[in-house]
Order: structure tokens, then sequence, then C-alpha cells
């Protein structure tokens, strides 16, 4: 037996209703149904009282013969889910904008297009579209993440320790302020200051401690070191070379530097100390350390 409706509707001034039910809900079980659809005893498809939907399966949306769902203008997709092969599962606009995925062996993937936008809004208010949110991560080309957005300066921070307020914390970060690029160490609340550290080849090349003192296993400049304010000191063992090699050239108060100065021989009269005398201050004078 089967049931068949042909209605006619025939004018636009009413809105007409093909099948109405209207239930009066005393008393019944949450499961109780408005719609069950079954075949052989089970059920298909069926309409909750609370309107929840319950499709227990729908075929034809498998891995292995391509299926799709989905929610149209009439044109194109708006919105849709398609599974297809290779156990990959597609939500968009089907070879438009539409992101996937699935399983390549036992490794989950989730892919989006290459001008895709991962944004975050900045309430819990989701609409509009890339202008709603204010940290934005972008693919600039391949094998750049970019976190982006527009003319707004970007921050990112990575935590040691912090709570659930983000009150108390340790934190790394880079960041954009003011034009200039800073990388830093971070703390509020109970968190500790904490050093930075430059490293190559899994070893410590620059110390930035918490008071900002800087040890480095060996330091090359290319440009000029200003000291400004600042002593020199030194330990009270060791001690500190300036040049460790006579070749290496030297030069102080803005004078061309110079290896080391050849020996002025001991003076061994009157007369000798004059000349020998007039050979040091040459030296000196060559070094920078006197007027010429």
């Amino acid at each position: 037996m089967s049931t068949q409706f042909a209605p006619i509707w025939n004018n636009a001034s009413v809105d007409f209703s093909c099948i109405k039910a209207n239930v009066t809900d005393t008393l019944s079980g949450s499961n109780s149904t408005l719609l069950d659809l079954q075949v052989g005893g089970v059920s298909r498809f069926s309409v909750k009282k609370n309107g929840q939907l319950v499709v227990p399966q729908v075929s034809n949306l498998s891995s292995t013969t391509a299926g799709d769902a989905s929610i149209t203008n009439g044109d194109y997709t708006l919105f849709g889910i398609r599974f297809g092969g290779n156990n990959k599962l597609q939500i968009g606009q089907w070879n438009n904008r539409c992101m996937g995925m699935g399983l390549s062996g036992t490794t989950f993937y989730f892919v989006m297009p290459s001008d895709g936008l991962l944004s975050f809004s900045n309430n819990n208010t989701i609409g509009g579209t890339q202008g709603t949110g204010d940290t934005v991560l972008a693919r600039d080309a391949a094998g750049i993440l970019a976190q982006r957005n527009d003319a707004n300066a970007q921050t990112f921070r990575i935590y040691n320790t912090t709570d659930s307020g983000i009150a108390n914390y340790e934190r790394g970060k880079l960041e954009w302020s003011s034009n200039v690029f800073r990388i830093g160490t971070e703390k509020a609340g109970t968190g500790s200051a904490r050093a930075l550290e430059l490293q190559t080849d899994g070893t410590t090349r620059l110390t930035i401690g918490t008071t900002g003192d800087i040890t480095a296993a060996a330091l090359t400049l290319s440009g000029d070191l200003t000291i400004s304010t600042k002593n020199i000191v030194t330990d009270t063992t060791t001690g500190t070379k300036i040049g460790t090699a006579t070749t290496q050239k030297l030069g102080f108060y803005n004078a061309t530097p110079v290896v080391q100065p050849t020996a002025v021989a001991d003076a061994t009269d009157a007369a000798s100390v004059i000349t020998q005398l007039n050979a040091l201050l040459s030296r000196m004078r060559d070094l920078g350390l006197i007027a010429t």
C-alpha cells in the first residue's frame, strides 16, 4: 500500500501546507518522533519532537563511491560535504573553494586551498569575511606560513608556564611594535624572568641574561661597537688579552690600526737616551696613544 498526494496550490496570498501535524505534548518519551520513515522495521529517517533530524545511514556517501550533501543557490554549491576516493572528505564549494580532510595510510591530513585563511575573530560571533578576524594564518608561498592581517602589527607567543586566565606566565615572543621587530621574553604575576639564548647546531652562542648581561661564546664584529657610559670589566684570575697575535692590528683615538711596533733598544748612555726616547714616542704616535 502506498499513499500519494497531488495537491494544487493556486493562490499566491496563501501559505499552503502539504503535510501538517500539530501535536499537543503533555507527556511523552524524549525519543518520541514527529516523523519516522522505516524500511523493514528499521528507521531510515526521523524527526524527533525536539526538532532533531536523525539519518542513521546515508548511502552513496562513502570513500569508494563519490556522493555529496550540499546547500546551493540554484547555480552553484554554497556549502557542501562530499566523500570521495582515498578516504577524502571535502567541505566547501566543489572544485572552487574547498577544504579537505582524510587519511593517507594511517596519517590524518587537513588541506586548505592555496589562498585559504585560518582566521580567529575578536569576539564569539562568526560572520562576514576576513575583516572580522584580527589574527590570521595564511600561506604566502610553498613552505611559507604567515601570520598577517593587512596593516595590523602581529605578535607570536610561546609559553613556558601559564594559568587559564593568562595572568601568571612566562613566555617568549616575536612581535612587531612601532615598526621595530622584537625577540624577547616576558613574565607576569608569579612568573619568573627568563634568559634568552641564540643557538646554532644545538650549541648556545649568545646568552642575554635576565638583567641584560650578555655572554658570547665568541664575538666577531663586522661593524662598529659603541659603548656608552659603561666600563669593560675583566676577571682577576686569568685576565683578558687585547689581540692574540703580534700581526693583529690595533689603533687608539682614531689612529689607523697597525701591527705591534718593533722593540726599542735600551739606552746605554746619555746620547742614546734621546735617540731611543724619540723612537718610543714615534711608536706611541703610530698607535695613537699620544698626539702627533
